[in-house]
């Protein structure tokens, strides 16, 4: 789907029924960019130009990243219906169509970022960490824990987080992403170490920055 039928659509059909609600391109999303980014991408087929499907996500944007990421997310299909689901335009059934896709937003999607509308809902929806699970899910609570200025859950936190990054590093020396993840959990250590909290929140604004940023939301 091109981006100019998905914004058509989605001030027809959404924006009216998602008040606070942005679109642009193929992203529909909250206007409240404080910490946390929430919305549906319209994901279109690599292989039939009509067939698209949609992501309903958060993204913390205090992780620094120049790409929209669907970590936090799940396709609407499998949310509303328990299955993915790819709907292919047509024209004469857009209406009948829409409203189907608009029923899973406001019974399936809308919870789903709701509960997940604020760092403190994030923490509680991912609480129980496995450490040697996903890392992104690691890194982004803990540096939640500093935003909640709960510095004592996020130093211990990133102690550990720091270990097992050192562990699968020395397994696996050349994978870029887990150094990068290093880099910045010890840079955020350190701020802790020193107490340098305001500067540690400062750090993860400045990357919030640089997200919004690269993903053109600034």
């Amino acid at each position: 789907m091109k981006s100019q039928l998905v914004r058509r659509l989605s001030k027809m059909y959404f924006l009216p029924n998602l008040p606070g609600y942005i679109a642009k391109g193929h992203l529909l999303y909250q206007q409240d960019l404080e910490h946390i980014l929430r919305g549906f991408w319209f994901e279109s087929s690599a292989f039939d130009r009509d067939s698209f499907t949609v992501e309903v996500f958060v993204q913390p944007l205090y992780i620094p990243v120049s790409h929209l990421s669907f970590t936090f997310g799940h396709r609407l299909g499998s949310l509303g219906k328990g299955y993915d689901i790819w709907w292919k335009y047509d024209e004469e059934t857009e209406a009948l169509m829409m409203q189907e896709i608009l029923s899973f937003m406001m019974s399936a999607g809308i919870p789903f970022l709701e509960e997940r509308s604020s760092i403190e809902k994030l923490i509680n929806q991912y609480i129980n960490l496995d450490l040697m699970g996903n890392k992104h899910v690691i890194e982004t609570i803990s540096y939640a824990y500093v935003l909640m200025a709960d510095y004592s859950k996020a130093r211990n936190l990133l102690d550990s987080f720091f270990d097992v990054l050192t562990y699968d590093i020395e397994r696996y020396p050349t994978v870029r992403w887990i150094i990068d993840i290093q880099k910045r959990v010890q840079l955020i250590r350190e701020y802790l170490k020193k107490q340098d909290y305001e500067v540690a929140r400062l750090q993860l604004n400045e990357w919030r920055d640089f997200t919004l940023s690269k993903i053109g939301l600034l």
